[in-house]
């Protein structure tokens, strides 16, 4: 196939394909594949898409600092009008990234784990997030 926009997106779904079939090794290679051809072409709806498949990738390799910073990043640099692009997935990346990234911060213990009730001055209680070291 002598056409980089296509194997790009071949690339980038065959990423997901081995990410879901727990080939995670070939998800990540067949991802950086995709990802140096969307900087070749500079094409900002592949990288987008082939990021958020490397971050449910890195989710499922338990590195949920690398899902971080790929979501962040990725969610950094959407343009706003791009917000319920689909990019050929099942939802917007969008969704995706923010996804990922609330799995991640919670796995890392960076997002609040229970709620407690708290009293307030008159008696009633209310509810309040707790932060966890």
């Amino acid at each position: 196939m002598n056409d980089d926009r296509r194997r790009g997106q071949v690339s980038a779904f065959t990423t997901n394909v081995h990410s879901l079939l727990g080939e995670l090794d070939e998800a990540v290679a067949s991802g950086t594949c995709a990802l140096e051809i969307a900087a070749r072409r500079d094409d900002s709806r592949l990288r987008i898409l082939t990021t958020t498949y490397l971050q449910q990738t890195h989710y499922f390799r338990g590195d949920y600092q690398r899902v971080a910073e790929l979501a962040s990043a990725n969610l950094a640099v959407l343009p706003a009008d791009w917000t319920n692009e689909f990019f050929g997935n099942t939802a917007p990346a969008s969704v995706f990234d923010r996804t990922w990234l609330v799995l991640s911060l919670a796995e890392l213990g960076r997002l609040p784990r229970r709620p407690s009730t708290t009293p307030t001055h008159s008696g009633s209680r209310r509810l309040c997030i707790t932060q966890t070291p």
